[in-house]
């Protein structure tokens, strides 16, 4: 299959040229496993669960599950074990193949590792938007490409080859080119914890009003984001039907200040004006249990870990506490940009 590809010598040196055009060869992406059942538990067979998509054999896949372990940088939470070892992903390609400039529809890290071969990678963070869209990333830094030449929009431009791994949280756009003379294999991982959320936090505006990670606050992030499980879905609701006869700005503001106010009550279990460790901890496992009772399957976080997160979230001053303002401060400030993201159809 390789040999009949036609190659690609030219790669551009730097980023000073912008991006480059989109790869004229896509890369290969193989996963070895399907995350719709197709695990090796799985009484799926797993062979044919797509029947347009390989899959290994029960024997490869385990093979590869033994052939790496979690790096140190990585905590041995059952998400991350989960995540680590089912979700590992395949891209494999001759020189000159690649992935045109994209954001993975996805809510966690992506750890790439450069198995063999040279990749040269372009990679940078997702565009600042007025209002929420529904054109691709790509599409709209190609626009803003094409109409202001004389702005840089790539961060990082560099090249992996075998052993080297790159480590990017969800959002990113990225372009890849297999370059060299010989083929590129990488795999792609995904983790729960560590997480970047002071950086989901800070750049909520643009991840929420793009198309590929509006659903990650929801879905994913809403925890950390707010201390509950659908905290988003349950402020959304709260705040339209107290504005529902009202939409002018004043009203909604009002509306969301309320709704936090209770949220925080809801999370500052002694009432003392401030929330703890020890509190955040003792509710997202009040939590965790009564969404268990419900689906054990919809529990995507490990508590421990998703309250450090919540505290690295809110605690603005670091001072081991999070006060009602510091809450207030940072999740009425993302509520704002979630309820108009919604409103406009994200």
């Amino acid at each position: 299959w390789f040999k009949g590809l036609p190659r690609k010598t030219q790669v551009p040196e730097s980023s000073s040229e912008g991006l480059p055009s989109p790869p004229h060869i896509p890369s290969y992406h193989w996963h070895p496993y399907t995350w719709y059942g197709g695990s090796a538990d799985s009484e799926i067979p797993i062979e044919r669960v797509h029947e347009d998509e390989p899959l290994a054999s029960r024997a490869a896949q385990q093979a590869i599950k033994d052939a790496y372990h979690l790096p140190a940088l990585l905590k041995p939470s059952k998400k991350n074990v989960r995540g680590f070892k089912e979700r590992i992903e395949f891209f494999l390609g001759a020189p000159g193949s690649g992935a045109d400039l994209h954001v993975d529809s996805i809510c966690e890290p992506i750890l790439s590792v450069q198995v063999t071969g040279q990749k040269k990678w372009w990679l940078m963070s997702m565009p600042p938007y007025a209002a929420a869209t529904r054109e691709a990333a790509r599409d709209n830094v190609r626009k803003f490409e094409s109409e202001r030449p004389d702005i840089n929009l790539t961060i990082w431009d560099f090249e992996l080859g075998p052993g080297d791994a790159l480590l990017f949280p969800p959002g990113f756009l990225h372009q890849t080119e297999a370059v060299g003379d010989t083929c590129s294999v990488s795999a792609s991982l995904q983790f729960r914890h560590p997480f970047g959320v002071q950086y989901i936090r800070d750049f909520a505006d643009r991840l929420l009003f793009s198309k590929e990670n509006s659903f990650c606050f929801v879905e994913v992030w809403s925890v950390f984001l707010t201390g509950y499980y659908r905290g988003f879905t349950r402020l959304q609701k709260k705040v339209w039907r107290a504005v529902r006869r009202s939409r002018e700005e004043a009203a909604l503001d009002g509306a969301i200040s309320a709704e936090v106010k209770q949220m925080f009550y809801g999370l500052d279990l002694d009432e003392s004006g401030s929330v703890t460790f020890p509190e955040i901890l003792q509710h997202l496992r009040a939590e965790a249990a009564a969404i268990s009772a419900v689906d054990e399957e919809c529990v995507e976080f490990d508590e421990d870990l998703e309250a450090e997160d919540w505290f690295a979230c809110h605690d603005l001053d670091e001072d081991g506490i999070v006060s009602s303002k510091e809450y207030t401060e940072t999740l009425k400030h993302i509520a704002g940009f979630y309820v108009r993201a919604q409103a406009e159809g994200a």
